[in-house]
């Protein structure tokens, strides 16, 4: 830690990987992201040498061979802000449903700022329009066009 560091900068200490004994599954689980999704050549040996072009496996070529396919057994590219197309598409309906937003992303802001900006503007445009609806109806009553005669 930075606080070690500077209380003892020549002594070093062994970083401990808590997660060495984790088997390539149990981190699995956890994670969206591998070796496997996020390599393109392999992706694209998955998707066009071990399957057949509707999607289906060739069970002779695959053959216990590791495949990067996501959560729906298709063959996905891990690609950053498209982590939601590994999601099952209960979990994606789920979260779409309920308009699951993170503040620390920029596109957050952008959008309630661009969302407030509309709403102003709709509104002084509705202002401007009745504003100008009475004035038409006042030059026009001034003139004689509203009382029919």
């Amino acid at each position: 830690t930075v606080l070690h560091f500077a209380i003892r900068p020549w002594q070093r200490g062994e970083a401990i990987d808590q997660n060495r004994s984790l088997t390539y599954e149990q981190v699995q689980e956890d994670s969206i992201y591998s070796w496997l999704n996020c390599n393109p050549v392999f992706v694209l040996k998955c998707r066009y040498y071990f399957q057949e072009t509707d999607g289906i496996p060739i069970s002779d070529r695959v053959d216990g061979h590791p495949l990067s396919v996501g959560k729906e057994e298709q063959v996905l590219f891990f690609e950053v802000g498209k982590q939601f197309l590994f999601l099952t598409k209960k979990q994606r309906e789920y979260l779409f449903a309920k308009n699951v937003v993170n503040s620390l992303e920029f596109e957050t802001w952008y959008e309630y700022i661009l969302s407030l900006l509309s709403f102003i503007c709709s509104c002084c445009s509705r202002k401007a329009t009745a504003d100008r609806r009475l004035s038409w109806a006042d030059g026009a009553s001034e003139q004689g066009l509203l009382d029919g005669n």
